[in-house]
């Protein structure tokens, strides 16, 4: 199973910088809670950073 975090308060997060703030907030409150990184994507459809948790899990943050 694959989540996906919505952090910015757009209906299409990620294409605006105060929602890329926003994305980058929780990105950091998720790691400092032990998820790890792992990659940012930034595509034509939208950006998002992909975490995974500590048991491996990995999840997207919109």
């Amino acid at each position: 199973m694959h989540l996906d975090v919505n952090a910015a308060s757009r209906t299409a997060p990620g294409h605006s910088e105060e929602d890329w703030r926003q994305v980058e907030e929780h990105v950091r409150k998720l790691a400092a809670a032990g998820a790890t990184v792992l990659r940012e994507v930034n595509e034509v459809s939208g950006r998002c950073v992909v975490m995974q948790d500590p048991e491996g899990n990995e999840f997207c943050v919109h």
